[in-house]
């Protein structure tokens, strides 16, 4: 089956899609594996993370030793992410999507057609064309491409797999101060530094992400079948 072909079968099922017709906002648990909880603003108690729950402005998530949960951030499914075990993520606003990673890892997929020049980064933000990701250290912006980040009090490391990101270290000062992550490359930035040790990442270090990307894709074409 050739690319448009496929694109255009995607297409097809997401207009006979229920995402559609019920009108629900992007971010939301696609699917949810072993123990993980979230909590709304103001809410006193954690609560266990169920699939379909919406990341509204506010809403924390956190995984337990060996759970997973993974997110649709659009209503065609082509974007996404994945949040891995011990970890914690707070939503801060949905549009444009903005979250801060406080520990754990996490994985992010965005299949935009066009890359934009920095220049165009505000303009695209405030369009909802931008995910911001952010860590103690650092601060992401996604447009096309996929990426994992992984923080600790140690520090975070970026690893760019498929097209690239802007990052700038925390706390970022202007547009100036952002610059371009390459596909292949990986980042890391210790605490209380702003520089960053690049390295090429290597067949080893794809494997996680070959695995989400199978699951994420999978979970998909669930989501797109009429």
């Amino acid at each position: 089956m050739t690319t448009k072909i496929m694109f255009a079968y995607f297409i097809l099922c997401l207009l006979c899609s229920p995402v559609i017709a019920e009108g629900l906002p992007w971010q939301r648990v696609m699917a949810v594996s072993g123990k993980a909880e979230h909590r709304r603003p103001g809410a006193a108690a954690w609560r266990p993370l169920t699939k379909g729950l919406l990341l509204k402005k506010g809403t924390k998530l956190r995984t337990s030793e060996k759970s997973t949960v993974q997110i649709g951030l659009d209503s065609s499914f082509h974007a996404g992410a994945q949040l891995t075990p011990k970890s914690l993520l707070i939503v801060l606003s949905e549009n444009p999507l903005k979250v801060y990673l406080e520990k754990g890892s996490v994985f992010f997929l965005c299949e935009n057609e066009v890359q934009p020049p920095i220049e165009n980064s505000v303009k695209r933000a405030a369009a909802g064309d931008v995910i911001f990701i952010s860590t103690p250290h650092l601060t992401i912006q996604l447009h096309s491409g996929g990426f994992g980040v992984t923080t600790s009090e140690k520090g975070t490391l970026l690893s760019v797999y498929s097209e690239s990101v802007r990052w700038a270290p925390r706390p970022t000062k202007g547009r100036d101060a952002f610059q371009r992550g390459e596909e292949g490359f990986g980042y890391w930035i210790k605490a209380h530094e702003t520089a960053a040790a690049a390295r090429r990442m290597h067949y080893d270090d794809y494997l996680s992400w070959q695995e989400w990307m199978k699951n994420f894709m999978e979970l998909r074409d669930d989501a797109l079948m009429p």
